[in-house]
């Protein structure tokens, strides 16, 4: 369903966009075919044909995709994977899976089963920064470093 259930998933999406944190969300829609319409407690916009529960994702997803038909799904998860495992742009990507489409059957690839290993990018550190910073260290009487998230990058 893409009723209130969904949109108490929303919550979750901005916490992990804000920490940067990598979620996959995926989320049931409207049907791409738009007979059964209203669906169980759909939230809609009957000014808007395209507008579903899902749209309140956009603003809390790094990454953000409704697939109407399940061939999509051969671009959208591996650019969903892609930004889950970027540093720089890891957070929460959303899978909009429209409800008709579930249930299609596609003659998938094997290649697109196969194991896969995502390289993360690891930026150098700045040589001229970390000089800086290490004289600051080494003249400073009682030195404390603060140090974020980054790095573990």
């Amino acid at each position: 369903s893409i009723g209130p259930g969904s949109t108490n998933v929303v919550t979750a999406a901005a916490l992990a966009h804000v920490n940067r944190l990598p979620l996959l969300i995926i989320a049931g829609d409207v049907f791409a075919n738009r007979r059964p319409d209203p669906v169980l407690q759909q939230v809609e916009d009957f000014d808007d044909g395209t507008v579903s529960a899902n749209d309140c994702f956009k603003p809390v997803s790094r990454y953000f995709d409704r697939i109407t038909r399940p061939e999509h799904l051969l671009s959208a998860l591996p650019r969903a994977l892609r930004v889950m495992t970027d540093p720089a742009n890891c957070g929460p990507a959303t899978i909009a899976f429209c409800q008709d489409v579930q249930a299609e059957a596609y003659d998938w690839p094997e290649a697109f089963f196969e194991p896969r290993v995502w390289h993360i990018r690891r930026p150098a550190p700045d040589a001229g920064e970390l000089a800086r910073v290490a004289e600051m260290v080494r003249g400073a009487s009682n030195p404390v470093i603060v140090a974020g998230g980054g790095v573990i990058y």
